[in-house]
């Protein structure tokens, strides 16, 4: 879906403004991109500090940006209306950040590959451990990797074989009895 948009030049700012007009969007967002994802280190810093507030006001947004290094442009909040970019399309945008965001990464990796004085197979493991960074993010989640969805299905099923498996329910065996 995201292959047949561009992100518009201004979508960094659209993301942060739609943070602060609609709190509810948060989960959503914050489930797709980061702050290392922001082309612009100080709209990284304002997304840190609209994820953090609860109830983002002006002076609460104002001092945590600046706890983060940060100064927020003259007429900041003034212009929010503008460029903040719809709730229905907020999601949208987060995706096409986070890709624009990847395919950065990639152009350091391949100058870091094509500088690297290495052996060839210590180059591709460290690339192919690389290029699992950069497709996963710094996006935690709720996502296991497919080693640790393996490892944890095999614990599991050995719990079950073992009858250690089951959930309790607090209601007692089921016993047939003939009609």
């Amino acid at each position: 879906m995201t292959e047949n948009y561009r992100l518009p030049e201004n979508a960094e700012a659209s993301i942060v403004g739609c943070l602060l007009l609609c709190p509810d969007t948060k989960p959503a967002v914050g489930k797709l991109v980061s702050e290392g994802d922001f082309s612009s280190p100080a709209y990284g810093a304002m997304f840190s500090a609209a994820m953090e507030l609860d109830e983002p006001d002006s002076t609460a947004f104002h001092d945590a940006v600046k706890r983060r290094g940060y100064t927020l442009p003259d007429g900041f909040f003034a212009g929010l209306g503008d460029v903040a970019v719809s709730r229905h399309n907020v999601e949208l945008y987060a995706k096409l950040l986070r890709e624009d965001a990847q395919k950065r990464q990639l152009m350091v990796l391949g100058q870091q590959l094509q500088d690297s004085s290495e052996k060839a197979a210590e180059i591709i493991t460290a690339a192919m451990s690389r290029l699992q960074e950069i497709e996963r993010g710094s996006i935690t989640g709720d996502v296991a990797s497919p080693n640790d969805s393996f490892r944890a299905f095999w614990e599991h099923r050995k719990r079950v074989e073992s009858g250690a498996g089951a959930v309790p329910t607090g209601f007692g065996p089921l016993v047939s009895t003939p009609i």
